[in-house]
């Protein structure tokens, strides 16, 4: 997860600590932004997943846009998504299967969205041969056109914030974005999306989480002992799939889009 320079500068900065206390603080948010916001921020030096737009510094984004167009590839669909701020946002959202993976749950049925349909997606910024792309954990249809009027005041709401109280201290009092989950799409905060068994029993645990790390891999192995390592890390890598956990601050560590 780290990288040379990051590890390096970890521990020959004087002020390492608060720059880790302000990279957890951003990725316990998710913040609103637009298309234009995308396309324009640039990486911040040394952190390789902060992002940073003027005043603005984000991790991970929320946006709002209609799919113009749909890519089917054999692992994963692009959509992309325009809010008319800017060009088309490319959202790949993962498919695949692990077809390989020896399991006896049954497999979530991702929700398969079309052109011209309006759609709400998290997700976090990667730069790809200088195109930036949303890697999507989490994609739902909008119930109505409030929710543009919605977002949009969401984004002021975030870039007035900044302005004022800057990133250190960041704490945005504004409503979580993904707190409302289940009233947008049917495969929000219920614990009947598809999961069941091992899958199901290691997302509950994984909601209960309350802090900005989230569950360590290790916490998890201990709570479920009689299962393997592999078996817990096949069940999180599926589950990382299906868009019900990400992970946080490194590899070893998630929190569920439920519990956002």
């Amino acid at each position: 997860m780290w990288n040379d320079n990051e590890f390096n500068s970890t521990f020959s900065s004087p002020n390492a600590n608060a720059g880790k206390e302000i990279k957890k603080n951003l990725i316990k948010y998710i913040v609103p932004v637009t298309g234009q916001t995308i396309n324009l921020c640039s990486q911040v030096e040394g952190e390789s997943s902060i992002f940073e737009y003027n005043h603005l510094r984000f991790n991970q984004i929320c946006i709002v846009g209609l799919i113009r167009s749909v890519i089917k590839r054999a692992n994963d669909i692009t959509y992309l998504i325009d809010d008319m701020t800017t060009n088309e946002i490319h959202v790949k959202l993962q498919t695949d299967d692990n077809d390989d993976m020896e399991t006896d749950e049954p497999k979530a049925q991702h929700s398969q969205f079309i052109e011209n349909q309006y759609v709400k997606v998290f997700g976090i910024i990667k730069s790809l041969q200088n195109q930036k792309v949303v890697q999507a954990f989490r994609i739902l249809p909008l119930k109505e056109l409030n929710e543009i009027s919605h977002h949009i005041l969401d984004c002021m709401n975030a870039s007035i914030y900044y302005i004022t109280k800057g990133n250190d201290n960041f704490d945005m009092q504004m409503s979580n974005p993904m707190s409302g989950v289940s009233a947008y799409g049917d495969n929000g905060g219920s614990s009947t999306s598809g999961l069941s068994g091992l899958h199901l029993n290691i997302s509950n645990l994984i909601k209960q989480a309350r802090n900005s790390e989230g569950v360590h891999i290790r916490e998890i192995c201990s709570h479920f002992n009689n299962y393997p390592e592999n078996k817990i890390r096949e069940a999180l890598e599926f589950l990382s799939t299906e868009g019900h956990v990400y992970s946080t601050i490194d590899d070893e560590h998630f929190k569920s889009t439920d519990a956002m």
